[in-house]
């Protein structure tokens, strides 16, 4: 059972406890319509794998009913500061288009993911959240970075969940899986337990930066410096460090990255 203690400052993702009937509820999903159904291989592949490049299965821990983790337009945190000086800012910004390159103002991500140790929250919406991407098809999201988990031939690499969905309800749903590997090194997908049910979907790897003057000079997880030319992210990184030290949390972020996910139009009758 993971530790499940939480800041008390409570602009920064408040606890919200997950009911004990939603626990059962969700237990139960999991078991016979995801692991049974959505995620089986062939029933999963015709209807998400095929459809949308960046799909990937949901998994056994998702908890539905997360609670809104948006700090103001385009901008949420997932962490509490308690977990952010544990485990480290991490900075991740997620776009959303069209396949065209539109952006999708407005549209929902659900979000979970484990603490850089591996551990998922049941008794609380702990790094779950329901987050909304901004004007600009863009939300920024305050976090930590996911941990690998399991062993032998059952681990998971680390990686955040989500589950994208357009304002209008005209585009495909799409659950995915966002992987953090050391180094940016693809080959740490090698190992992930879902190759056994689906191709390795490497283009579902997060291209990561660090800021090593913030971690004590050494780069957090070998990832490469955020070039000093990234002018946007270097202010929204800026933006988010004053939000830090408004909260008196003392750290500054150490780390993030940038993907883009592009939701399909819904297919006509019969459309595959």
């Amino acid at each position: 059972m993971s530790n499940e203690t939480r800041s008390t400052l409570i602009e920064f993702a408040p606890s919200v406890p997950i009911s004990f009937p939603l626990r059962i509820f969700s237990a139960l999903r999991a078991l016979i319509w995801v692991t049974l159904i959505n995620d089986s291989p062939l029933t999963w592949w015709c209807q998400q794998g095929r459809r949308n490049e960046r799909a990937d299965m949901e998994g056994p821990v998702y908890v539905p009913g997360a609670p809104d983790r948006m700090l103001e337009p385009g901008k949420a945190v997932l962490a509490t500061v308690d977990e952010l000086k544990k485990f480290k800012p991490f900075l991740l910004q997620v776009i959303v288009r069209t396949p065209h390159g539109d952006p999708l103002p407005h549209a929902t991500i659900d979000f979970w993911q484990a603490t850089s140790a591996g551990e998922y929250a049941y008794r609380s919406y702990a790094l779950r959240g329901r987050l909304t991407t901004g004007a600009d098809g863009s939300v920024e999201v305050l976090t930590i970075s996911p941990g690998d988990y399991g062993a032998g031939a059952a681990l998971r690499t680390g990686h955040f969940h989500m589950m994208l969905q357009d304002a209008e309800g005209r585009r495909e749903q799409l659950t995915t899986q966002l992987y953090v590997c050391q180094a940016n090194n693809v080959k740490g997908m090698n190992k992930d337990f879902l190759n056994y049910f689906r191709k390795s979907r490497p283009q579902n790897m997060l291209r990561a930066w660090s800021i090593p003057e913030n971690n004590g000079g050494k780069a957090f997880n070998e990832f490469p410096k955020l070039p000093s030319d990234d002018i946007e992210s270097l202010k929204r990184i800026e933006w988010w460090n004053a939000r830090l030290a408004e909260q008196g949390a003392g750290i500054k972020i150490v780390a993030g990255g940038r993907t883009e996910i592009k939701l399909n139009e819904k297919p006509g009758w019969l459309g595959f």
